[in-house]
């Protein structure tokens, strides 16, 4: 969150250099793939399981986990202020939280309601003015 945070500050500094959405996100996903690339080494190996399930966890995650995703967020960006768009990506905890109650059927604790409702709060301050 820290560095969404940082980047979404620099990215509106730089009005004067525009970088394509393709080209910032190709840098992005490079940068990622290798610290994640770094941490695999560390952990066992790069090789992935070659299973059904691993190939549709891999489309979900490039196509709609991370083009769309960043799509949105730097589409947000020229759109919406900056405190706006780094709090609205707050609001990722709480929606996964659901999705993996909803989908895997994940229980919802007490500490995790008191969470959505510290975030929500925060959001709310933010996005009033």
């Amino acid at each position: 969150m820290l560095v969404f945070a940082v980047a979404s500050g620099l990215y509106r500094r730089r009005k004067a250099q525009h970088m394509p959405v393709y080209q910032s996100l190709c840098i992005e996903t490079l940068m990622g793939s290798v610290l994640f690339g770094l941490c695999a080494l560390t952990q066992g190996g790069l090789a992935p399981p070659m299973t059904q399930e691993f190939a549709i966890g891999m489309l979900w995650l490039v196509l709609i986990a991370t083009f769309l995703a960043y799509a949105v967020y730097y589409s947000s960006l020229r759109l919406f202020p900056v405190e706006k768009v780094s709090a609205a990506i707050y609001l990722s905890p709480p929606v996964t939280m659901i999705w993996a109650w909803i989908l895997f059927s994940e229980p919802l604790t007490i500490a995790m309601f008191a969470g959505l409702a510290v975030t929500l709060v925060g959001v709310w301050m933010t996005s009033r003015g």
